[in-house]
């Protein structure tokens, strides 16, 4: 359970606490199919979780795992893998793992049931997080997180949910394009 007055951030990885660039430079020293805890480890980069933790330490807040990695590891071992590159944090739950509803629609459902929740931001270098766009901090596969991302992130963690945006943009229906 979530404590009241909690601030979390729903945090991507592929692409914000890793990069190319860094990859690049540092290639997991495994086969990739191998998969080891070792191997998830080597995959982030060590200055964007301290950029992660920057986040976290200023607003007080939480970590729940939006990533891809959340089909591949439970939240025990993402803390230890994220742990194991300098996070200070805590890892307290991530979305639902259907992976046909965008992003911010798992985001969305996740709040929806978790009311305690005051303040909030997404990490992600993928778009579709309608329609939460306006919690949405986007960094690139290409650098991964930045400074300039972690005053962004601040900010909006900063801002409470108003009550009558939580109804209208949590409880309401999701949109439905028509073509």
């Amino acid at each position: 359970m979530v404590a009241s007055g909690v601030r979390v951030v729903f945090l991507d990885i592929d692409g914000v606490l890793n990069s190319e660039r860094y990859l690049d430079d540092y290639p997991p020293d495994e086969d990739y199919a191998v998969r080891s805890i070792e191997w998830w480890r080597q995959m982030l980069d060590p200055d964007a979780v301290a950029r992660l933790n920057r986040i976290l330490d200023a607003a007080d807040a939480s970590v729940v795992v939006a990533s891809t990695w959340r089909y591949s590891l439970d939240l025990k071992q993402l803390q230890f893998v994220l742990e194991g590159a300098g996070f200070t944090g805590q890892v307290i739950d991530s979305t639902d793992k259907n992976s046909r509803v965008p992003r911010g629609q798992l985001a969305k459902q996740w709040l929806r049931n978790h009311p305690e929740v005051d303040g909030f931001v997404i990490v992600d270098d993928q778009a579709d997080q309608e329609p939460l766009l306006d919690r949405f901090v986007q960094t690139s596969w290409e650098t991964g997180l930045q400074d300039e991302h972690v005053t962004r992130a601040c900010e909006l963690l900063a801002l409470p949910i108003p009550q009558t945006s939580r109804a209208q943009s949590l409880d309401a229906p999701a949109a439905t394009r028509v073509d």
